[in-house]
């Protein structure tokens, strides 16, 4: 096809076009910024250079138009190439229409809905791709990420599950109270599964190998999510532009999703209410931040009596990338040599309790 038709697609389809990819646009990447100097200064050589389209779809036929020849498609998705498709839809048409594009089309007959989603996945892996693909993008239309979606909807939350430029996101998300996307919704729900298990595996593998306990089957509900969210954001902002703390935040995280996670799940209206607008409960407020402030004092505390003196202290960054931290921590909670603060944490800790069942 000409660069010019290929545009024509997104011009006339719009966004839909491309409800089956596993990502949204990524604006002004290296390769979309290379593709645009090809279309304007090179555009016979575009058609070398691309990877080019591939479109699926329910059914294909060759119809005559005129005199010219037409290939019509029922329910075309292009799984693959809308970086280049759009970038050419942005392009002048005078220089796109001078580029060809490599444009592959595969009718997938939809007997079985299962049978179709499996093999356009597979689909997806094998094609080529020039802007790296990763774990995190392949699950984007996983059955759960859209229920997900859906649930999230319902209330007020705009969930992001495709990767994609702010700019594409921000265009619907003033609608909603509040923008979260798939990674940072797995990032802190795997801070309250397990002890420093983002910090440990990173992100993309919690796409993979951690899937399954984090988004597998419908343990969890959209609230549970945004309970586990809410928490760990509230701890992180506290970590903000304090080197120490920002290692320590996972030890927190999780130390006080121990203590106060059945609590908030039996008030999850609650919680989230005093999250979303905090002003309206400031004893609330205070109590938690208290809370959070109290227990990154003693984990840094901690750190400062096992880090070793001399040629042997252990910086706070590899110090808390330690296996065996939660465990050595869990023990040092107890001891007398942290007892003040605890007694302190204690008294806090009811409060909390108390103004979360009754926060007004």
């Amino acid at each position: 096809m000409t660069g010019e038709d290929v545009g024509k697609l997104y011009r006339q389809a719009g966004v839909r076009l491309f409800a089956r990819n596993i990502r949204g646009y990524l604006g002004d990447t290296k390769i979309n910024r290379e593709m645009q100097r090809t279309i304007k200064k090179d555009p016979q050589n575009f058609w070398y250079l691309n990877n080019g389209v591939t479109i699926v779809c329910n059914e294909a036929r060759f119809e005559q138009e005129g005199g010219r020849e037409l290939l019509n498609l029922a329910y075309p998705q292009v799984i693959n190439g809308q970086q280049t498709t759009r970038t050419l839809a942005n392009a002048n048409p005078r220089d796109s229409a001078k580029a060809r594009v490599s444009v592959r089309v595969i009718s997938i007959p939809r007997h079985s809905a299962e049978q179709y989603e499996r093999l356009v996945s597979q689909i997806v892996r094998a094609t080529n791709w020039q802007n790296v693909i990763k774990p995190s993008d392949l699950m984007s239309n996983d059955p759960r990420q859209i229920e997900l979606e859906r649930e999230f909807r319902k209330l007020n939350y705009l969930y992001v599950r495709k990767r994609q430029v702010q700019a594409e996101a921000r265009r619907v998300s003033f609608q909603y109270q509040m923008m979260i996307t798939k990674e940072a919704l797995a990032n802190a729900f795997a801070a309250c599964l397990e002890e420093s298990l983002p910090k440990r595996v990173g992100l993309q593998p919690l796409f993979e190998d951690h899937y399954d306990r984090i988004f597998g089957g419908r343990r969890y509900s959209a609230k549970h999510y945004l309970c586990c969210y809410w928490h760990y954001k509230k701890v992180e902002s506290l970590a903000w532009g304090i080197s120490d703390r920002r290692q320590a935040k996972f030890v927190v995280t999780y130390f006080l999703w121990q203590q106060f996670g059945s609590d908030i799940r039996a008030s999850e209206d609650e919680f989230l209410a005093f999250c979303e607008a905090p002003q309206w409960y400031p004893r609330l407020t205070e109590e938690y931040h208290r809370l959070l402030r109290l227990t990154f004092d003693s984990v840094l505390r901690y750190y400062r009596k096992e880090r070793g003196t001399g040629r042997q202290t252990v910086e706070v960054t590899p110090f808390f990338k330690r296996t065996d931290v939660y465990k050595g921590y869990e023990a040092f909670w107890p001891s007398a040599v942290n007892a003040t603060l605890r007694t302190r944490f204690d008294k806090s800790a009811d409060r909390f309790r108390d103004l979360l069942k009754n926060p007004a």
